[in-house]
């Protein structure tokens, strides 16, 4: 019977989940033409696929070892917490960049018939840095078998991200579903995360002092990459303007964020080093 009941919960969070992942192009549909549905579905794909390489590989490796730990506990609070730090110290560096290039990044990428993706490329980037870390709740309340309020918390999600999204493409179309993406992904993955972790011994400050640190750190050398490109007059949507924030990013990243977050850090430093080491040994 348990199993059954568990079973039923995660089909049907499963749904709900559908429904919020593809929710926002039906409702653009129903506001806009095809051409614009086809330019935000190509934005938002393109903002989430750095991202979603680490967070899809964390749930195969995190859940498991979640589920060793006391259910619970504070020591399953502390081991999903340093996982946490990781991946937003690897994830949230690559949604800073992309809300820092994203113009540059598509006209370079492809030409200059998709340059009006590049505005909602670089706003749903910020969704992306925010669900880095937010979506990754989904994998304690798994672990500790909160499958009936991880479905409560998507069906009451849902119908409020359904009616941002209406609202947004009501205002001004795909620009204003990208705003209220953006807007959605910071306050409900803020509220759902805080609810997850408060039963654990979490705070409403667990996340934004997650984040701060990554964000910190990766928009300022984003920003000092592209005023130094403006400096010597590179050109936009050139390599040349992608590479000096990006190079700039990669040397000074993990430094800065020893000043701003030593805790992330730690937790990147530790797993370059085991990385390194099983080079190495092998």
């Amino acid at each position: 019977r348990e199993l059954s009941r568990d079973t039923a919960l995660l089909v049907a969070t499963g749904l709900v989940n559908t429904a919020i992942n593809f929710g926002d192009y039906v409702v653009l549909g129903i506001f806009t033409d095809a051409t614009e549905v086809g330019l935000y579905y190509f934005a938002y794909r393109l903002s989430i696929q750095g991202v979603s390489i680490f967070t899809q590989n964390l749930g195969r490796v995190l859940f498991p070892a979640l589920a060793q730990l006391p259910k619970m506990s504070e020591h399953q609070h502390r081991a999903f917490l340093r996982a946490v730090r990781a991946l937003a110290g690897v994830g949230v560096p690559i949604g800073v960049l992309g809300a820092a290039l994203g113009s540059d990044v598509i006209v370079f990428l492809f030409n200059e018939d998709w340059r009006d993706a590049g505005t909602l490329f670089e706003i749903l980037s910020v969704a992306a840095v925010v669900r880095t870390v937010s979506d990754s709740r989904g994998h304690i309340l798994t672990a500790q078998g909160r499958f009936r309020e991880n479905f409560l918390f998507g069906l009451i999600d849902g119908p409020v991200f359904l009616t941002s999204v209406a609202m947004g493409a009501w205002w001004d179309g795909a620009t204003g579903v990208a705003i209220a993406v953006a807007v959605h992904a910071s306050l409900s993955g803020w509220i759902l995360y805080t609810l997850t972790v408060r039963r654990v011994g979490g705070t409403a400050t667990e996340l934004p002092r997650v984040l701060a640190g990554p964000a910190v750190a990766s928009g300022a050398l984003a920003v000092a990459g592209l005023a130094m490109a403006k400096v010597v007059g590179l050109s936009a949507g050139t390599w040349q303007i992608l590479a000096l924030p990006v190079a700039l990013t990669a040397v000074g990243y993990l430094p800065l964020l020893m000043v701003v977050a030593p805790p992330t850090a730690k937790e990147l430093t530790g797993i370059i080093r085991h990385v390194a080491g099983r080079r190495l040994g092998s």
